[in-house]
């Protein structure tokens, strides 16, 4: 799904974003589909309870309207129902909702590396389109599995409670990650 290309394929959509001394070194977009990764199954089993309580206090109130469930509550059936549906929203979300972020997130990126920046644009609910300068000091990495990563821009801060934050921003989902990462290193060195 990716290539490097040169001057003359540049695409007419990332040019109007570009500076004129900017030119298109390499662009592609993560391989299609699902992963099963860590922190999207840990959300999943985190959001199970959430789903399995919420419709089982869904089932109890329609069962306490039919008069069948031999549960007393102090919500009625009505109140159980309404009071139900954030739970199962969350564990909806949770459970099925962080698979379908990653699909559509996975299906509409686009990637650019240019010898000046890193693009990065996608449309899972609005178009966002992220642009970082790649610094001599940046911190860039690649994390290699059946797809590989590479990050290129850490942003750091401390919070309000004196805790210290870590954004990165990486090229997800990659077949070609080495070649990436290679491109960016070289725009760090300033051999691009």
């Amino acid at each position: 799904m990716t290539r490097k290309i040169g001057m003359a394929d540049e695409p007419a959509g990332w040019q109007r974003y570009f500076d004129p001394d900017e030119r298109l070194l390499w662009q592609g977009r993560p391989v299609p589909g699902l992963g099963i990764d860590l922190p999207t199954c840990g959300l999943a089993l985190f959001g199970l309870p959430f789903l399995g309580g919420g419709i089982f206090m869904m089932v109890t109130a329609v069962r306490d309207a039919m008069g069948a469930s031999g549960i007393d509550n102090d919500f009625g059936p009505l109140g159980l129902f309404v009071f139900s549906l954030p739970f199962s929203a969350i564990g909806f979300g949770l459970v099925f909702g962080i698979w379908w972020y990653q699909y559509r997130l996975r299906k509409t990126a686009r990637y650019a590396v240019t010898n000046k920046r890193a693009y990065i644009a996608h449309q899972v609910w609005n178009r966002k389109l992220e642009v970082h300068p790649i610094h001599p000091e940046a911190e860039i990495t690649m994390e290699e599995g059946r797809t590989t990563s590479v990050t290129f821009a850490v942003k750091r801060w401390t919070d309000s409670d004196g805790d210290r934050q870590k954004q990165e921003h990486s090229f997800l989902y990659l077949e070609d990650g080495e070649v990436v990462y290679d491109i960016l290193r070289k725009v760090q060195r300033g051999d691009a």
